[in-house]
């Protein structure tokens, strides 16, 4: 069985950058129900700031170049690549989700085009996180958001 072979092969290349992302993924949902707990219960220290003003250095996206062009390696350095990798495409995915909510803010369809984005996500997961991933990308290097619309304040509360 050559097919069953090659499948077990590729899961077992696969697994290490998918448990990344998948780790990331989760870490992102906890903090998201957790800064929903504490604003809700009136014990935040400080406001929370919109998700559609989440940026990124700039300098983010050359570790996206970098871990992608480790990840093209054979053996070890390869699979540390790739584990790097994972989570910061995720990231950048995550920063991709903020740019669509930033220019879809005041549309008339917001709810409806979100709501079909996160279904999308849900059900075609890669299909939708690489064009996501791509523009977190882009957005750090032309800053799409703010030749658009300008960005929400920051509060600097720190």
């Amino acid at each position: 069985r050559p097919g069953f072979a090659q499948m077990v092969d590729l899961l077992i290349m696969v697994a290490p950058a998918a448990s990344a992302a998948a780790w990331f993924a989760a870490m992102t949902i906890n903090l998201l129900l957790a800064s929903r707990l504490v604003e809700r219960r009136g014990i935040s220290l400080r406001p929370w700031a919109s998700f559609s003003s989440l940026a990124f250095p700039r300098r983010s996206s050359l570790a996206v170049a970098a871990f992608g062009a480790l990840s093209l390696l054979p053996g070890t350095a390869g699979l540390i690549g790739s584990v790097y990798l994972a989570p910061f495409c995720a990231a950048f995915a995550v920063l991709g989700l903020a740019v669509v909510h930033h220019l879809l803010i005041n549309h008339p369809a917001r709810i409806s085009l979100l709501a079909g984005l996160y279904v999308a996500l849900v059900l075609l997961s890669w299909l939708v996180v690489l064009p996501l991933v791509a523009l977190g990308i882009v957005e750090t290097g032309f800053n799409l958001r703010a030749r658009s619309k300008p960005l929400p304040p920051v509060n600097r509360n720190t």
